[in-house]
């Protein structure tokens, strides 16, 4: 997965990677699209410019069960925040 880097100086340019998946079986280059936001300023970018970052994820596969029933759980039915003790009235 290549995602744009967050961190260095604050810059007009935002790359348009929002993040990019590479498919399995992809064998060709990877590019990053680049939007200069500053219409008075040119940017001007070298090979080697350090513009995003690839993360490599493990790709698991799941398998499901139907079953008519679930256990009990500690969360049991509680809906986002329960587990916390932040959730909504």
């Amino acid at each position: 997965m290549a995602r744009p880097r967050t961190c260095g100086p604050s810059t007009t340019v935002q790359s348009l990677l929002e993040p990019l998946r590479i498919q399995i079986g992809y064998r060709g280059e990877i590019q990053v699209c680049l939007l200069n936001t500053d219409r008075n300023k040119a940017m001007d970018f070298k090979r080697g410019n350090r513009i995003a970052q690839l993360v490599i994820q493990r790709i698991e596969i799941a398998s499901f069960a139907r079953v008519d029933e679930l256990t009990e759980s500690v969360r049991g039915t509680g809906g986002f925040g329960s587990t916390g003790g932040f959730a909504a009235p």
